[in-house]
C-alpha cells in the first residue's frame, strides 16, 4: 500500500466496563473489576435549547488509536484507565512507531 502511515489522525474512545468496581475494602475476590476506573470527557458546544456542554461519564477504560487517514487502517493502539488523559504519552507513541516503522 503505498504511502501507508503518511497521513495520520489520533483518537480515543470509551469502553466502558459492566464489571462491577473494586469492592471498599480493596480485598481480591475474583468478581470485580480491578485495573478500570472512572473517566470523564466534557464537550463544549450550543445546541438549539441553549445548553452549553456535554458530559459523559463512564466506568472502564480508554481505546487510543492513531489510524491511517487514508486507508483507515489502525497503525498503533493502546489500552488504558478510562481516567488517563487522551492526549499524554501519544507523542511518544509516535516516536517508538517512527524507530520500528520507519
Amino acid at each position: 500500500m503505498p504511502e501507508f502511515g503518511k497521513h495520520l489522525a489520533i483518537d480515543s474512545t470509551a469502553i466502558s466496563s459492566f464489571a462491577k468496581r473494586q469492592n471498599n475494602n480493596q480485598t481480591a475476590d475474583g468478581r470485580r473489576e480491578t485495573d478500570a476506573d472512572y473517566g470523564k470527557k466534557e464537550y463544549r458546544f450550543v445546541r438549539e435549547d441553549g445548553t452549553l456542554e456535554k458530559i459523559v461519564k463512564w466506568f472502564g477504560y480508554n481505546l487510543h488509536l492513531i489510524v491511517d487517514t487514508i486507508y483507515e487502517l489502525p497503525v498503533a493502539f493502546k489500552v488504558t484507565k478510562a481516567s488517563a488523559s487522551d492526549i499524554a504519552g501519544e507523542d511518544a507513541r509516535l516516536d517508538q512507531m517512527q524507530e520500528r516503522q520507519p
